[in-house]
């Protein structure tokens, strides 16, 4: 059976993690030295509270014709953070919830709290690891597939014996001369 990686497997920890009450000039410095683009808010219970992206730090400067550039925490930028994922999700669960979302990068939640977060490039990491994965399944498959009905030598033949029922490796034994 195809092994299909999860969230888990594709999550890492955040580069940056802020907290509501961030001055939002901070935040946008500390987003630009990771080099981020958007980082998981959370509270002092470590729960996801919001997310703040480059696109809400944009907002600053529409606010300042009305208020200073410097005025304003995290907690007046962020967006709210309706989506996210669950550690033992499978990618394509993954794939569904960045679908229908705009955020380069979503939240890992486990029992509540922040576990990891999970981006679009781990996402197509993920792709490759199952192309990968199920390539060497099919190639597995061919090879147990051709020692099944060709089985040529005592270590072959000693393998479809131990692999399979005592009646179907009878069978084959007795019928592969028919195939060939």
């Amino acid at each position: 059976m195809l092994h299909v990686p999860t969230v888990k497997e594709c999550m890492h920890a955040p580069q940056q993690v802020l907290s509501p009450d961030t001055p939002i000039m901070d935040a946008i410095e500390a987003l630009l030295k990771k080099g981020c683009p958007g980082a998981p808010v959370i509270d002092a219970n470590r729960r996801v509270v919001g997310i703040l992206t480059e696109k809400d730090c944009l907002r600053v400067l529409s606010n300042y014709a009305v208020y200073s550039l410097h005025n304003g925490t995290v907690g007046d930028y962020m967006s709210e953070m309706r989506v996210h994922l669950h550690p033992d999700m499978d990618i394509f669960g993954a794939a569904n919830r960045f679908l229908a979302t705009n955020f380069a990068s979503l939240p890992v939640i486990d029992e509540g709290r922040l576990a990891g977060c999970v981006s679009r490039s781990d996402m197509l990491r993920g792709i490759l690891k199952l192309e990968q994965v199920a390539y060497e399944d099919d190639n597995a498959f061919r090879r147990h597939q051709q020692m099944l009905n060709h089985p040529t030598d005592k270590k072959s033949i000693q393998n479809l014996i131990a692999s399979e029922t005592t009646e179907e490796a009878a069978y084959v034994l007795r019928h592969r001369h028919d195939r060939d």
